[in-house]
């Protein structure tokens, strides 16, 4: 005993801390059973005294000094451990006290020295947690000011942490057996500090918080792909991957970390213990169990090289077999492109890891994963998702995976070639994914985001971009990689700012940054409206379409019209027709247009609006009202199809969107800058709309006058305009007027306007020499065709507006039946001629039912029928003699004599009697008569000529109509038609009534007589399905 401890103690590096961990142990073991006296007790006193003074700073023999406590501290020292005290007092019992062949002052003796042996450990134990929280603080440092910790500084970090927590470890085991409490450790308040920064996204992580904005994945599902995978391990058999192997893998990693006598601070071992069996487990050589570990691991941890050679088959395979998992192998490569969900790929990676599990397969494996199509970027997320289902059986595809992917990564970077951006997306993508995937540890990423940032510029911009749109969120929002993340975010905006990039790449890095760290947006808080106004936005914004016009009229005429609050709701709904889908604008033209009848001031309101509506934003011109402007001008054009609106207030507006905010001199306008061309597009919404019922009476002539203005505005922005507006122009011109001729300088655009105004000076200065009531009345029609449009007769004595110009399904059921419109005349209140405003009837008069027009009925057909019995009862008249005229006269040919001879017809009794006439051919009625046989035969033949030709056109017509039919039918999917009878202003079935109307005349033109009465104008289906007409629609007939 004495040999083994004549060495001393050694205070650098302990060499024999087992040796003296067991001999010291032993020699207690026998000082306890009796086997030496006084003097050994003395002895055993004299080795721990010089332990105890000589390994107070270095505590390297605090192993042995730990287990001579747990196994002879009761006998030697008297102590009792602390979980020993708390059971007793746990269970109301008293310690047994045994007689010890130690006298009292031996034993406190021996009980100092642990004491003493304590307290030093103690202080070394928060000495060491203040340098360990010294060097982590340094290390948070840096990561907040470099964005970066060294690799030597993270080692040196970690090598303390797990010293102090070995340290601890034992400290804590000590003071249970002496029956001590811990010192009072330090609080580091710089790590609570930090703490705070990443709490939010520590409980995103857990699952733990419910802010969607601050979780690492963006949905429920997106968690699940990259989360919850498969267990090979349950469906695998173990031998398949050599996990008896692993478990001695890991048990040496345990041991490394915790040093080769860590199983004894946690086993307790009594005295009356198997003490041939521990001596034996003790007396192991550790360099032996290290050397076989290393062995074992070398077999499975081999380097591979994917060049390289691949095996057949491993020891102890046939070739039969080693055949048939390569064309497995080549069947799962093959399948795996067409994975393209988690249960297909989860499928892959068990068939694999069943069937296909061997060192070849696995290079083959590997070669195949890192090859994948650079086109084929959507497979990487189920590539990962493959090789993170293999890890926990197979790590070493993962690890051999990532070596190459890094590899490839930075030749691609440091060849600096602006080609194969493709291949760069591909492998920067793919780093991001098998981060997702924990397969790649965060620092690799990192540093190589790093290595993007160095040199930011050409590839590197959109590689960098790529990366943080595949794993940015994900970095950021981990606890352990925030802080880095953070910084290097920063700088890369800091490089934007820096340098001069083009609009593209500013894109791309503003998208990358926003996508990792999105900005605080205040949650928009849903607006609380009463349950009608939801019920009736329901009805008009989300149910509203073709198949619905007729039902949601219906219940939005039930609403409760009395109450002021909800009218006016209503009205603003309907004006806001941007909130609609574009192509239902016109559905909702039809349900105001049906709602007119019953109330009239919402349409006029609704009508009021919209035009406010189309001046504000001319008035604003802001580019994000764009599509709303759109909309309103849309529905304006339906209005005027639905007879909401007269022909003038259409083109007030058309002039208003060419000279609202212009200067006469032509100088730059703000509010419609010379590049700005939406009025433009605007004016052709308008005229695609409603335009076609332009084309005949004065409507006509007004839209050709505004056609040649439109085009001197074009001219005059002074800049071309886009390749898509000069489309829409001539799209609409083209509709509208095929055979137009376009001017191709602005100088003939202006010679026509001047033409056009000399001609309206002039006849408006041969009206003014009229008498005062023509000119007033001119004044009322005439004046100001230009800007506010005519409404009256034209100088021709045209209709200026009429039913036929707009659908004759429209709902209208006070339409005129002559097509005049009402003119205020002096009888009317002397309009003046300096008025600009025109005195117009929305509605003709209503027809009210009263009692005086079925007793004026009963009396008109009284005398009908008195006067029906008078003629029957009065006598038959005298006949007159009435001979009827030959059908034509025959006339002989000239005599010899030069005379002509005709019939003449004479009554004889009651016969008829033809007698010869000769007659000189030089008299009146020979002449008379030859001069009307030419004019017969000059007719005869031009109506034959008018007939031939009408019949070629009709034909022609036929064959015309029957094409578009054709080609509208091929075009437009073919809907139901749904007729209604009542209600919906358009007389039923019929289509021709309106209103209540509509059931007296709606059965009377239907659907066969509506050709004949309209012709081929306008869709005469009902509104309801305006857009599914079997007729074709209207437009300028081609020959």
């Amino acid at each position: 005993m004495e040999k083994v401890f004549s060495g001393g103690v050694t205070k650098d590096k302990p060499t024999n801390v087992s040796l003296y961990r067991v001999t010291l142990r032993f020699f207690g073991e026998l000082v306890v059973a009796g086997l030496f006296e006084q003097a050994g007790v003395n002895s055993l006193l004299h080795v721990l005294s010089m332990i105890v003074h000589g390994d107070k700073d270095s505590h390297g023999y605090l192993p042995a000094i730990l287990t001579f406590c747990r196994t002879c501290g009761e006998d030697l020292a008297a102590l009792t451990s602390k979980k020993q005290r708390t059971l007793f007092a746990k269970f109301n019992l008293e310690p047994e006290k045994l007689e010890s062949f130690l006298s009292a002052e031996k034993q406190a003796q021996f009980r100092k020295m642990m004491l003493d042996y304590y307290s030093t450990l103690s202080d070394r134990l928060v000495t060491d947690l203040k340098t360990v929280q010294k060097v982590e603080r340094r290390n948070r440092h840096s990561m907040l000011t470099k964005g970066e910790v060294s690799a030597e500084r993270q080692e040196e970090a970690e090598t303390l942490r797990k010293a102090y927590d070995k340290l601890l470890s034992s400290t804590t085991t000590l003071a249970d057996v002496l029956d001590r409490d811990l010192p009072n450790l330090p609080e580091d308040e710089v790590a609570e500090a930090a703490d705070i920064v990443g709490v939010d996204f520590a409980k995103a992580s857990d699952g733990s918080s419910g802010d969607s904005s601050m979780s690492l994945w963006e949905d429920e599902d997106t968690r699940t792909f990259y989360e919850s995978l498969i267990d090979l391990k349950s469906v695998v058999p173990g031998i398949l991957f050599k996990e008896k192997e692993k478990e001695k893998e890991k048990e040496k990693e345990a041991a490394k970390a915790n040093g080769s006598d860590s199983s004894d601070a946690g086993v307790s071992v009594s005295a009356g213990g198997d003490t041939d069996e521990f001596l034996l487990a003790e007396a192991e050589s550790d360099a032996a169990i290290e050397a076989m570990m290393e062995d074992l691991s070398l077999q499975d941890q081999e380097p591979v090289n994917i060049n390289e050679p691949e095996e057949a088959s491993q020891p102890g395979q046939t070739d039969t077999s080693a055949s048939s998992s390569v064309k497995l192998l080549e069947e799962l490569i093959t399948r795996l492109p067409q994975c393209v969900n988690r249960d297909m790929i989860d499928d892959a990676a068990t068939d694999f890891c069943l069937h296909m599990n061997t060192k070849a397969n696995r290079n083959r494996l590997v070669k195949a994963l890192f090859t994948v199509k650079r086109s084929r970027l959507d497979m990487l997320p189920f590539m990962g998702r493959f090789v993170a289902t293999l890890d926990p059986c197979l790590p070493d595809i993962a690890a051999d995976l990532c070596q190459w992917i890094v590899k490839d990564f930075r030749f691609l970077v440091f060849k600096k070639g602006q080609t194969n951006i493709e291949s760069k997306i591909k492998s920067v993508r793919y780093i991001g994914e098998l981060t997702k995937f924990k397969l790649m540890a965060k620092n690799d990423t990192l540093h190589c985001l790093k290595i993007l940032l160095h040199e930011f510029k050409h590839h590197n911009i959109e590689m960098a971009c790529q990366l943080l749109e595949t794993c940015g969120r994900f970095l950021f929002r981990s606890l352990d990689s925030h802080l880095r993340t953070k910084f290097l975010l920063d700088t890369m905006m800091r490089k934007k700012a820096a340098l001069h990039l083009d609009g593209r790449q500013i894109t791309m890095i503003d998208n990358a940054y926003h996508y990792c760290n999105p900005p605080d947006v205040p949650k928009a808080t849903r607006k609380i409206r009463p349950p009608v106004h939801e019920y009736m936005r329901k009805l008009l914004f989300k149910d509203l379409t073709r198949l619905t016009v007729e039902k949601i009229l219906r219940q939005v005429r039930k609403f409760p019209w009395k109450d002021p609050e909800i009218k006016a709701y209503c009205v603003k709904c309907l004006t806001q027709v941007w909130r609609l889908k574009y192509n239902c604008i016109h559905c909702l033209a039809n349900v105001l247009s049906g709602l007119e009848a019953y109330q009239d001031d919402v349409a006029l309101r609704v009508v009021d609006g919209v035009l406010e509506e189309i001046r504000i934003g001319m008035e604003m011109n802001a580019d994000k009202f764009n599509q709303r402007r759109l909309a309103v001008v849309r529905y304006l054009g339906e209005m005027y199809n639905y007879r909401l609106v007269e022909a003038a207030v259409i083109f007030r507006i058309l002039y208003l969107f060419l000279g609202f905010g212009n200067t006469p001199d032509g100088s730059p306008s703000p509010i419609d800058p010379p590049d700005n061309f939406f009025r433009v597009r605007l004016v052709c919404c308008l005229l695609d709309t409603c335009g076609l019922y332009f084309d005949h009476g004065s409507v006509k002539k007004k839209l050709d006058q505004f056609l040649t203005f439109f085009q001197l505005y074009i001219f005059y922005k002074g800049t071309t305009p886009p390749l898509e507006i000069e489309f829409v122009v001539s799209d609409t011109l083209e509709m509208l007027r095929p055979k137009m001729k376009l001017f191709s300088t602005k100088e003939e655009a202006l010679a026509a306007a001047n033409d056009m105004e000399t001609e309206f000076r002039s006849r408006r200065g041969k009206l003014l020499q009229t008498s005062k009531s023509e000119m007033s009345n001119a004044s009322a029609s005439d004046v100001g065709f230009g800007l506010f449009g005519r409404h009256g007769e034209d100088d021709d004595g045209e209709d200026s507006d009429s039913d036929g110009e707009r659908p004759a399904g429209a709902r209208r059921p006070e339409a005129r039946e002559d097509g005049d419109e009402f003119e205020s005349t002096e009888e009317e209140g002397q309009v003046s001629p300096d008025d600009e405003q025109e005195v117009v009837l929305r509605n003709g008069p209503k027809r009210i039912a009263c009692p005086e027009d079925d007793d004026f009925l009963a009396d008109f057909d009284k005398l009908i029928n008195e006067t029906v019995t008078t003629r029957r009862t009065d006598a038959p008249a005298v006949p007159v003699f009435d001979l009827p005229m030959p059908v034509a006269n025959k006339i002989d040919d000239t005599s010899s004599d030069g005379k002509f001879k005709f019939s003449l017809i004479v009554k004889k009794g009651n016969k008829q009697v033809r007698r010869g006439l000769d007659v000189a051919e030089n008299s009146q009625i020979a002449t008379t008569w030859r001069e009307h046989r030419q004019a017969d035969v000059e007719r005869d033949r031009k109506e034959r000529s008018e007939l031939k030709r009408f019949v070629l056109d009709y034909e022609l017509r036929q064959e015309e109509e029957a094409y578009s039919d054709t080609m509208n039918d091929l075009q437009k999917p073919v809907q139901p038609r749904v007729y209604q009878r009542q209600g919906d202003g358009r007389g039923g079935a019929g289509g021709a009534g309106g209103g209540r109307y509509g059931d007296r005349y709606g059965d009377r033109y239907g659907d066969q007589d509506r050709r004949a009465i309209y012709g081929s104008r306008g869709p005469q289906a009902p509104a309801s399905i305006h857009s599914s007409s079997p007729f074709p629609a209207p437009g300028p007939r081609k020959r």
